[in-house]
């Protein structure tokens, strides 16, 4: 799916184009794989490189998201997003702390992106040194109004094991 650039989205003969459908279509399986884990199932068989996939496949999603072409595609990575995400958030409200180890590091990925895309959607596409520019001239929000859910408080608290 590359070259990855505004022409290649636009171009429907594009590599990015003719597979990004496809792309979304293969990775909806593991959306409904999310859905089906339970806090037990962390514990049965994820061994010891299940952190740095979940990362991964967190990091994948949000590929995705940032190179949809059109709008229904925009519509439909971020729903594939969101699926994961609330899974996350079901997960990290139940986990222990081994569980915790093995979910925080793609939970605070996915709810920074969350974050990031509403601040940007209320800004607008700023450059990153102005969105930087920005920020430092506004207070911080209190903790109270951070939209973190309670469940988002679980994975990120504690004591940074």
């Amino acid at each position: 799916m590359s070259p990855v650039t505004k022409a290649a989205k636009s171009d429907r003969n594009s590599s990015l184009r003719r597979y990004f459908q496809d792309a979304v279509e293969d990775f909806a399986p593991f959306a409904d794989f999310m859905d089906e884990i339970t806090p037990e199932c962390l514990h049965a068989f994820w061994g010891l490189h299940a952190r740095s996939q979940l990362i991964l496949c967190g990091n994948f999603l949000i590929y995705l998201f940032l190179l949809a072409p059109d709008p229904s595609q925009v519509q439909d990575t971020f729903r594939l997003l969101g699926r994961f995400h609330d899974s996350l958030q079901r997960l990290s409200a139940v986990a222990d702390k081994v569980a915790i180890h093995i979910l925080r590091p793609v939970a605070l990925r996915i709810d920074s992106f969350f974050t990031q895309a509403a601040q940007i959607m209320r800004v607008g596409s700023a450059l990153p040194q102005q969105q930087h520019q920005h920020q430092q001239h506004q207070p911080p929000p209190p903790s109270s109004c951070s939209g973190q859910s309670p469940s988002t408080a679980t994975v990120t608290g504690g004591s940074g094991d």
